[in-house]
């Protein structure tokens, strides 16, 4: 662990350590993953396609007035709180192919990879707005 002599005054020695954090392969991949994300502009990617999914799901909260309380989130994490049985349309996403977690027992959590193709996440959503037509 690397800290400036005032923030190191927080901590006694021992007391924050891990295993295998500072280790050579682990920085190396780390440092891979982050040359990676700027040269395919990773970040870009995902604010946009976010925003995609965002104006989709608030589409359709429009469109079915009652089912999606509120649509939140930052690039591809993104929370759907849902206004009916969260638990239940969890369910049939899954049933249907479509892995996310259900958060609080309201909010649908999503955070897909950030090379996720667009076509999958419209998949999503439209399968989403397919479920809550019938949702209570």
């Amino acid at each position: 662990m690397l800290a400036t002599d005032e923030m190191a005054r927080g901590f006694e020695a021992g007391s924050h350590a891990t295993t295998f954090g500072g280790g050579a392969l682990a920085s190396g991949v780390a440092a891979k993953c982050v040359e990676i994300m700027l040269r395919d502009k990773l970040a870009d990617r995902a604010a946009e396609l976010g925003k995609h999914v965002m104006d989709r799901v608030r589409a359709i909260q429009d469109k079915l007035p009652g089912t999606v309380r509120e649509v939140r989130g930052l690039g591809l994490m993104i929370g759907i709180e849902l206004a009916v049985d969260a638990a239940a349309v969890w369910r049939e996403l899954i049933a249907r192919g479509f892995i996310c977690n259900l958060s609080h027992g309201v909010t649908l959590r999503l955070l897909p990879a950030l090379t996720i193709d667009k076509a999958d996440l419209d998949a999503f959503i439209d399968t989403l707005e397919d479920i809550l037509r019938t949702a209570k």
